[in-house]
């Protein structure tokens, strides 16, 4: 458990943009020794923990975990989470003003909370139609046909979400929405069974990704996607699309798909934002 427990004290910082040497120094915790914490190979007295999780800026339950982690009994402790805020309008207008560029939210397991029309059109998936359950990016991306069948280098989308995953669920696995993913995962996926148990090398950087799709009419439709974090707690991220500037025609090829979803549902806005559990 002390490795789980480096690996969410990790996730955390990372997320925080800090180095180890803040976090030690403003814990009061010699640099080796923090060292040691992330990476498993050290005992932290209460004490210890208690001053990095404020550092880390941890709330009243996940401090809790954290100090079961390290007495060895997570099991007993249930790493819970408050019910689902909404979004922001001002990331709702944010997102939308993407069109026609794809552009969605996503919590920190990867569930889809709201999304704009082109990413509807670009994925070849109507998101609001799919069962709350399966509304999730990595599950979208691995036992979806349309999607595996539209996106260029599709293998190497799918294996980098699945690492990055794992990195950013360090310490969580427990946690019964996640446990219930994986496991369905597992059940669904011979491609996710085999990334998932791979060594952890090297988590992939949180770094603009090129993404291509095929569509049938319009061919190759080329953007580039950049993740951003927001919130106080930073677990959710705004999915921000723009036409590959090296690629010509990309523009116009967003504005038809665009056009295109507009003559088939009528105004395009109208399921902007459309957010899980709403009608």
């Amino acid at each position: 458990m002390r490795r789980e427990l480096g690996g969410f004290l990790q996730q955390r910082r990372r997320h925080l943009g800090l180095r180890r040497e803040e976090v030690a120094a403003r814990a009061s915790v010699g640099y080796d020794w923090y060292v040691r914490i992330e990476q498993g190979r050290g005992r932290a007295s209460s004490d210890v923990l208690c001053r990095v999780c404020k550092v880390l800026e941890l709330e009243k339950p996940e401090i809790e975990y954290v100090l079961a982690l390290a007495e060895g009994v997570a099991g007993l402790v249930e790493l819970t989470r408050p019910p689902e805020e909404p979004v922001p309008q001002a990331v709702l207008r944010v997102m939308r003003m993407q069109e026609p560029a794809p552009s969605y939210v996503l919590d920190s397991q990867f569930d889809l909370l709201a999304w704009n029309e082109c990413s509807c059109e670009f994925y070849g998936i109507e998101l609001g139609e799919l069962p709350a359950a399966d509304r999730n990016l990595l599950w979208i991306m691995l036992t979806h046909p349309v999607v595996s069948a539209r996106l260029d280098d599709w293998e190497s989308h799918a294996q980098r979400l699945v690492v990055q995953c794992r990195t950013m669920w360090a310490g969580k696995m427990k946690l019964p929405r996640i446990e219930a993913l994986v496991a369905r995962l597992e059940s669904a996926c011979d491609d996710f069974r085999h990334w998932w148990s791979l060594p952890l090398v090297q988590a992939p950087a949180m770094a603009p990704v090129r993404k291509k799709i095929l569509d049938p009419a319009l061919g190759a439709v080329v953007v580039d996607q950049t993740a951003w974090l927001f919130g106080d707690r930073s677990d959710r991220m705004l999915i921000l699309s723009t036409p590959a500037e090296d690629v010509a025609g990309m523009e116009a090829k967003l504005d038809e798909l665009v056009r295109r979803r507009a003559a088939r549902h009528g105004a395009v806005g109208a399921r902007d934002g459309r957010r899980i559990g709403e009608g």
